[in-house]
């Protein structure tokens, strides 16, 4: 089971006293236990491994999680102590930029009042919260935790489903239940009041570095996959590694085996696709070396999907966009118990942070750092090239979209009324005020905050912690604070992160230019399970509320159809959605200020 984690502070009143004693007696019937108990502060974990707790020597920081110093591989033992005059913003402050990990830090004021709780940057423990009979209650999730604990009011915001739809990366800065609310990585949020959050952490401070990195940044880059690596793998004795036969899994690989690790490496699990296009085996054995010897093939299965598989994760605070590989999902559950592991290490983050995408915006952002005269240079050159276009087209648009904001829209043809008229803005508050960065560098931000959604439930999260050292706080640090067109240094897709790490890859894997498509899979996914998706959507929640657009999804969920307008994801997505709003709508109503749009008298009319 994978751990989580309730933290419930008493901030004043008398209200629900009876209830309150009721509740230790109901979260030890969940199976959880309490971690500690200081100052009105309560901590506890269910799970197995247990998430660690721990407070530090003056008693004014409590970790929730894995804390380590900066620079370091080594878990600390307790949180460090804070000068006497230090505030608990402050101390969130020296916590963010003094160490890294996987955490929430609850930290008291001088005067030994809680002040305080901070999210770690990395956002690798969720984190949300409300208030209830006085408490303010902190959570990794709303699903494990028992009912009487749960806010009072809990209701459906239609305006968060909405933008689910259209921009998913919402998904990871919100929760479509009001009476919820999310604390964002790299935050801090006042208890017992009704003060802001404060961002103490944004990815726009370090990019806006990059026009002056030089090679040290270059080095810091690789000195922080192999810290956030070793740290974060050593926490275990036994994990499953993922190696896709891709370059980000791959040097995640290289690092395990170089550092020393390999014998907490349970097994390696490698994926393979069941077409030619989708077969990586040659690559992920080259970039397994000897750790091979212990893999597990898991095979691509199409697997017919029931209500049952969607709504067994339904119930949490988000919908679970990522376990819509009901394939590997399932597979990794049963791998895991297995063979004894406690985490599944992965490199994903790897194509956003070190910038995979082949785009003119690299020149963009080159151009804004150098000079304009430079427009034509061997920079343009070298991506053009692995654009396949000429320099002039690449140069007009770098030049023309020099300051725009990096997005690539589009609309999808089964999106209702209600998701066309969401307004703009940003999706996640790591997008906020970063107007003044160039193009790529922002598209760069948006990629890695969608990888955010790598965190959220799944089947295998249920027996094994989900690690991603690629989306590490110093490896985020690292990556942000280098150009686009450094991280694609010779026009190469993640040119940079090639080199830097040239000594631990295969070189066929280091040069490899190719990648797995396994769009076709997804595709035949949806394709074999339209008797049942068809009804479920056209006849859904979604589709009433017009969220989704009937004719659309009419004309999308055919066979032929999918062949030339293949958006699997984007079903799978809003089936995961469905499921989500059909379990909340059987136990909570609809958000007074944010209500279900209801249809007029004439079909389709909102």
């Amino acid at each position: 089971m994978t751990a989580d984690y309730l933290a419930r502070l008493r901030t004043g009143g008398v209200g629900g006293l009876e209830a309150d004693a009721r509740r230790p007696a109901d979260l030890c019937g969940a199976g959880w236990r309490q971690a500690i108990s200081v100052r009105g502060l309560e901590i506890w974990t269910r799970g197995a491994p247990a998430l660690p707790v721990s407070e530090s020597a003056d008693g004014r920081v409590v970790v929730i999680g894995r804390l380590f110093a900066r620079g370091r591989a080594e878990t600390l033992s307790m949180p460090p102590v804070m000068p006497l005059d230090t505030s608990s913003v402050e101390g969130a402050r020296r916590l963010v930029s003094d160490h890294w990990g996987s955490y929430v830090a609850f930290l008291r004021d001088s005067d030994g009042a809680w002040g305080g709780v901070l999210r770690d940057p990395s956002g690798a423990l969720d984190a949300v919260s409300w208030s209830a009979s006085g408490e303010f209650i902190m959570a990794s999730d709303v699903a494990p935790i028992p009912g009487p604990l749960w806010p009072a009011r809990l209701s459906l915001d239609w305006d968060a489903i909405a933008d689910f739809v259209r921009r998913p990366a919402s998904i990871a800065a919100r929760s479509a239940l009001s009476g919820l609310s999310t604390l964002g990585p790299g935050d801090y949020r006042p208890v017992g009041g009704h003060s802001p959050d404060l961002p103490l952490w944004r990815p726009a401070a370090f990019a806006r570095q990059a026009p002056e990195a030089g090679p040290d940044a270059e080095v810091a880059l690789r000195a922080a996959v192999d810290v956030a690596t070793a740290g974060l793998v050593s926490t275990y004795d036994r994990c499953l590694l993922e190696v896709s036969g891709g370059l980000d899994s791959a040097i995640v690989a290289g690092v395990v085996r170089t550092l020393g690790l390999s014998t907490r490496v349970a097994a390696v699990v490698h994926m393979c696709g069941d077409r030619p296009e989708a077969d990586e085996r040659p690559w992920a054995r080259l970039a397994s070396g000897d750790l091979w010897a212990a893999v597990e093939l898991v095979a691509a299965e199409i697997p017919d999907l029931q209500l049952a598989d969607l709504l067994a994760l339904a119930g949490g605070a988000r919908p679970a966009v990522n376990a819509l590989d009901l394939n590997g999902d399932r597979a990794m559950a049963a791998l895991a118990p297995n063979r004894g592991a406690e985490a599944v290490v992965t490199g994903k983050g790897g194509d956003s942070i070190f910038f995979q995408h082949p785009t003119a915006l690299v020149i963009s952002d080159y151009i804004r750092a150098t000079s304009a005269r430079r427009l034509l240079g061997a920079e343009t050159q070298a991506v053009a090239r692995r654009l396949r276009r000429s320099v002039w087209s690449v140069a007009w648009e770098a030049w023309s979209r020099r300051h725009s904001d990096g997005a690539e829209s589009m609309n999808s043809p089964f999106w209702g009324p209600r998701v066309l008229a969401q307004p703009e803005g940003p999706a996640h508050p790591w997008q906020e005020d970063i107007e003044d960065l160039p193009p790529a560098k922002r598209y760069q931000i948006g990629g890695v905050v969608m990888t955010q959604l790598n965190r959220g439930a799944s089947r295998a999260g249920r027996f094994v912690d989900q690690i991603h050292p690629l989306l590490a706080q110093p490896v985020l640090e690292a990556g942000f604070a280098l150009g686009t067109w450094t991280l694609q240094r010779g026009g190469r897709d993640r040119g940079l992160v090639r080199d830097l790490f040239a000594d631990r890859l295969h070189p066929e894997v280091a040069g490899r230019r190719s990648k797995a498509d396994w769009e076709s899979f997804y595709t035949r996914t949806v394709a074999h399970n339209l008797p049942f998706l068809r009804p479920f959507l056209l006849d859904g929640c979604l589709a009433d509320a017009g969220i989704l657009d009937r004719a659309g999804l009419d004309q999308i969920l055919n066979a032929d159809a999918l062949i030339w307008q293949a958006d699997s994801s984007g079903v799978l997505a809003a089936a995961a959605l469905e499921a989500w709003v059909r379990y909340w709508q059987a136990r909570v109503p609809d958000a007074e200020t944010a209500p279900r749009w209801r249809s007029r008298s004439q079909p389709g009319v909102f």
